[in-house]
């Protein structure tokens, strides 16, 4: 009998890579419940992402984030889920996320990126404190790539397509697994 865990797809990735939209159009495709950590996390304190950061600093979010992301876990089976940008920072995490289902990594150039946080500051406060934020998020994705290639199980670029495109290259993807 197949894990239901297992049956999971958790979405990795840097900040501004379309987890979020990318998951609700692939949790629809495939018919499965989506749940994001930083949305969770959110609904749990009843604040934003930044406002948690403001108030804990990075340490104590990492904290929460990770609370939220096993408690998820714990209680969810054959989900789509986004993480947080620095969801893998933390090496149990990638741990568990990658025990929990199959890792798709999201991937996009730093333009791409750039592109979609530039107008959000509150997503990306560190990339707003550099002379050059192109540079800050290489710098950020060359530190990252290790986390990301350790457990990804499926590679897919963003850069240029749509959330459903995407979802529909996942699924495609996720074929070699038996995952519908």
């Amino acid at each position: 009998m197949n894990d239901p865990k297992r049956e999971s797809i958790i979405l990795v990735g840097f900040t501004g890579t379309g987890k979020t939209q990318v998951g609700k159009a692939l949790a629809a495709l495939l018919e499965k419940p989506f749940y994001d950590v930083d949305d969770a996390l959110e609904a749990a304190s009843g604040k934003s992402v930044s406002e948690l950061m403001a108030l804990h600093g990075l340490e104590g979010f990492r904290d929460l984030e990770t609370k939220t992301l096993r408690e998820i876990m714990d209680r969810e089976s054959g989900c789509v889920l986004a993480t947080g940008g620095g969801t893998l920072n933390r090496p149990n995490n990638r741990f568990y996320v990658k025990k929990f289902g199959h890792v798709v990594w999201l991937e996009a150039k730093p333009e791409t990126i750039w592109n979609r946080i530039k107008h959000k500051p509150y997503v990306a406060p560190l990339f707003y404190t550099r002379n050059d934020p192109l540079s800050a998020i290489r710098d950020e994705l060359l530190r990252k790539h290790h986390y990301f290639a350790q457990i990804a199980d499926i590679r897919i670029n963003v850069d240029g397509k749509t959330a459903h495109q995407i979802a529909a290259e996942i699924s495609a993807s996720l074929s070699i697994f038996a995952i519908r």
